[in-house]
């Protein structure tokens, strides 16, 4: 089994980035929904300019799909470098420390709204919700769709 401290495996995902790439755009419903506490009840009143008939469905609904891709895209990514029965636990070892690298680069947990108060946006299990809305909505999207997605973990897994 690979050594999650190992070096080699883990240097793209820790600290901050030398550069951040941009994101996949969301257009105004995805966005809306994208940066919803995953507290916000699904039958609140959205935001003003949020549409019910909009393609995204709700803030829950879109984590639960990019939480799904985004396992798939960064075992895709990551599929370069290791192998073999390794994969699974280089994933395990180090998606925590990339979601957070990218929340917190792109500076999202300030764009969560909704939260309760007292709510820590930066405990690993809100800022994972985070990035599976984002991701959620990138794939939902239809101008981008699970192939933005694909491309952009690729990216952000071999941006140092």
């Amino acid at each position: 089994m690979a050594n999650p401290t190992n070096a080699h495996a883990l240097p793209q995902h820790l600290g901050p980035p030398t550069r951040t790439p941009p994101a996949p755009p969301l257009c105004g419903d995805a966005r809306l929904h994208a940066f919803a506490h995953h507290s916000f009840p699904n039958n609140a009143p959205l935001p003003l300019g949020a549409s019910e008939s909009d393609p995204y469905g709700d803030h829950h609904r879109l984590a639960q799909l990019g939480g799904r891709m985004l396992a798939a895209a960064y075992a895709q990514a990551c599929m370069a470098t290791v192998r073999g029965v390794d994969l699974q636990a280089h994933i395990d070892a180090t998606l925590p420390a990339f979601v957070d690298r990218w929340v917190s680069a792109y500076g999202w947990r300030h764009q969560v709204y909704g939260a309760p108060g007292g709510t820590d946006l930066g405990a690993p299990y809100e800022t994972q919700k985070i990035f599976e809305a984002y991701a959620g909505a990138v794939v939902a999207q239809p101008t981008l769709g699970p192939p933005a997605l694909f491309a952009w973990i690729q990216l952000l897994v071999n941006t140092p």
